[in-house]
């Protein structure tokens, strides 16, 4: 590839000195007036080789297996080859016509330009988990999904608080993994090996933000990626375990461009309507979620609420009450037409505790206290409650919730109840807890509660 002339613009001089950037150029003017496609829409043999040692990516064209065998890669196989066309393609850089590819109209864009346009493709297209995953199941492609999201709300993060542990990020990438995959229903034996496998993806995605310029890592971090793709790149080393060290940090061409990207997100997004967002919204993070639905409430005005609330009651039953939390979860009780909206969701008998837990909340109504008898419904506000509310304010909830009895009671009352939502509930109360000696009370409530015998 060539090398960057000098310029004054140090975003610009930034931009044309990101290795995607270079490689997706170098790869357009390969394409020049077209180049033809294999027949299901893949780069030939002869144009991915070539490309291999024109962008200079250092990847083999075997794979040699630890038994001495040696392998020829397809087209497809050659990762950074086809993650530069499918950004290139994702970006409109280039089109397909008639099986083959050309450059696309305009045929040039600023670096600037064309460098946010590959940043938007990264994050939001093409995802670098996505990519990696490329070739593997529906199910497996569809845990890629959600690890891309994670990376997101991760760089949307780093513009907002500054600078994360690398660590730190894969541990909470883990984590919001573990609460959107149904996990538990998997061998807990295998739980460690899936946990590191999702480590690395983080750090793999983050190694490609590295490397397409919007973040910049510490000399620890840098060392950490650099394994990352030496682990990549050695079939013989899949499974093994990277430790992850350092920091990462939005670089001052990721910063800007995330400005950009914010400011043209939140103007689609505002433009939107409920049933769409709330559709996109219940696919990633949920405080990005709760973020970014707290946008389109501000830019939608007064008749935010009613929208979302007629939204919410033609959802199916399953995505119902995740909705239903996430959105009673943005609105306050600052509007009479608020409040009305949201009170006509109490017509719906698995969404009426939400309600209850949000008028609660909102001060709309004082804590009522519960009655002997009345264990199941407790258990209902709980689940709500744990669903709505952010961590920093769920305790105070809790408390209002369970009064008059300290939490710690009401604990060892819950394990007897037979109800849907029992075993969640102090699942959650388990991690949730400050209090280490009633998040331990909620983790024995739990044993005690799956081994009640059947009904």
């Amino acid at each position: 590839m060539t090398s960057t002339p000098p310029v004054d613009d140090p975003l610009e001089a930034a931009a044309l000195s990101s290795l995607w950037l270079r490689r997706v150029t170098a790869f357009l003017d390969y394409v020049g007036g077209g180049r033809p496609l294999t027949a299901d829409g893949g780069l030939s043999l002869d144009d991915a080789r070539a490309l291999n040692e024109l962008l200079e990516t250092g990847e083999p064209l075997e794979e040699t297996y630890e038994d001495g065998s040696v392998e020829a890669k397809e087209s497809y196989e050659l990762d950074e080859v086809d993650l530069t066309y499918r950004l290139a393609l994702a970006a409109g850089l280039i089109e397909v016509v008639d099986g083959s590819l050309a450059r696309a109209a305009p045929a040039y864009r600023s670096p600037k330009v064309a460098w946010l346009d590959l940043l938007v493709a990264m994050l939001f297209t093409v995802g670098p988990t996505g990519h990696h995953y490329r070739l593997n199941s529906e199910g497996v492609r569809a845990y890629a999904k959600v690890a891309d999201a994670s990376l997101a709300a991760l760089v949307l993060d780093l513009a907002a608080h500054g600078p994360v542990d690398l660590d730190e990020a894969a541990e909470r990438a883990w984590e919001e993994l573990y609460s959107a995959e149904d996990l538990d229903a998997m061998d807990p034996a295998t739980l460690p090996d899936e946990k590191e496998s999702a480590r690395q993806d983080v750090v793999r995605g983050v190694r490609r933000l590295v490397e397409l310029g919007a973040l910049q890592p510490d000399e620890d971090a840098r060392q950490t990626l650099q394994q990352s793709q030496q682990i990549d790149r050695d079939v013989d080393r899949v499974g093994e375990r990277l430790p992850v060290h350092g920091r990462v940090s939005l670089s001052p061409l990721g910063a800007s461009g995330i400005d950009r990207v914010d400011a043209g997100a939140a103007a689609a997004l505002v433009a939107a309507g409920a049933p769409d967002v709330l559709a996109t919204l219940l696919d990633v993070p949920f405080d990005f979620a709760r973020h970014e639905l707290r946008v389109w409430v501000e830019g939608n005005g007064e008749d935010a609420a009613a929208q979302l609330v007629e939204a919410v009651t033609v959802m199916d039953p399953v995505a119902r009450q995740v909705a239903a939390s996430l959105v009673l979860g943005v609105l306050d009780a600052s509007s009479a037409d608020t409040v009305e909206a949201v009170g006509t969701l109490a017509g719906q008998p698995e969404l009426r505790p939400f309600v209850q837990v949000w008028r609660l909340r909102e001060r709309l109504d004082p804590p009522r206290p519960w009655a002997a008898g009345e264990e199941g419904e407790l258990v209902e506000r709980l689940h709500a409650a744990m669903l709505m509310e952010p961590f920093d304010g769920l305790r105070g909830l809790l408390d209002a919730l369970c009064a008059p009895l300290p939490v710690e009671e009401v604990i060892e009352r819950l394990w007897r109840v037979r109800h849907p939502e029992t075993a969640p509930v102090l699942e959650g109360l388990g991690v949730l807890l400050e209090d280490k000696s009633v998040a331990k009370a909620a983790r024995k409530a739990l044993f005690k509660h799956n081994s009640l015998p059947a009904s």
